[in-house]
């Protein structure tokens, strides 16, 4: 089962390579001259005034701000209230999307009379895959144009506000579920529609905070801004099976 996404990954890193440019350009030591220490000549003046000599070249290396260490770097990235916000925000939304998708294999695999839909993992992971499919074209072709037209702070806004009553309404696609406890197409339908949005509005928000993080530092600061919420939001991933599977124990204990 892990062959196809090394394969996959493996494509996409050789293609990545090949084909995408790098945004962060940076001139070499060598190609930057010092700024001079005495007045230009009269005569260079002159020909600057003529146009015979280019200096904008120049200039644009002198007005250049020189590169900041990786300690000033961070404590300016840790003062940037705007990247700090947009850090914990995709942090947050990375623990529930963690936690949503390790509790809904468990949850789908539960029996009726626990609340869950009694599916086996071969429909576990053909629902899965059949949102995933859904999620691959909705994002290539739709999420865009949301983004252009709405901007990725009300794009953010937009997929927070529709992902937490879908939070919310999920657990009762159980309703769905006829008394003898197998899946109709009725049950296979809110659940394959409750799992497809889901996963759109989820990246709706992953691609709004992206955005965010990435528009809330300087060109020479989105290395140190995209390893830093990374880290971050790695560690909120880490504790969402945690929490998760406790609190999918409790629920269950307590008959809720």
């Amino acid at each position: 089962p892990l062959l196809a996404p090394a394969l996959f990954a493996f494509v996409g890193t050789f293609l990545a390579i090949l084909y995408i440019p790098e945004t962060l350009h940076k001139t070499p030591d060598s190609a930057i001259e010092e700024e001079p220490t005495s007045p230009p000549t009269s005569s260079t003046t002159e020909m600057e005034e003529l146009g015979e000599i280019d200096t904008t070249g120049t200039k644009e290396m002198l007005d250049r701000p020189k590169p900041q260490s990786a300690a000033a770097s961070m404590k300016s990235l840790l003062q940037n209230k705007w990247a700090m916000v947009s850090t914990m925000l995709y942090s947050i939304w990375s623990f529930q999307d963690t936690l949503f998708n390790e509790l809904h294999p468990v949850w789908a695999l539960a029996l009726a009379h626990h609340g869950g839909l009694g599916l086996n993992s071969t429909k576990i992971g053909l629902s899965i895959s059949v949102s995933a499919v859904v999620l691959a074209v909705v994002q290539a072709l739709a999420v865009p144009i949301a983004l252009n037209r709405l901007g990725y702070t009300k794009g953010f806004r937009v997929g927070a506000f529709l992902t937490t009553p879908m939070w919310l309404a999920f657990p009762f696609v159980h309703m769905f579920l006829p008394s003898n406890g197998k899946p109709t197409a009725t049950t296979w339908a809110a659940l394959l529609v409750g799992l497809s949005l889901m996963k759109v509005t989820n990246a709706l928000v992953f691609t709004s905070t992206f955005l965010m993080i990435n528009n809330s530092v300087t060109k020479a600061q989105r290395g140190t801004v995209n390893g830093f919420s990374m880290t971050i939001a790695s560690i909120f991933k880490g504790l969402g099976p945690s929490v998760g599977t406790v609190v999918f124990a409790w629920s269950l204990e307590k008959g809720l």
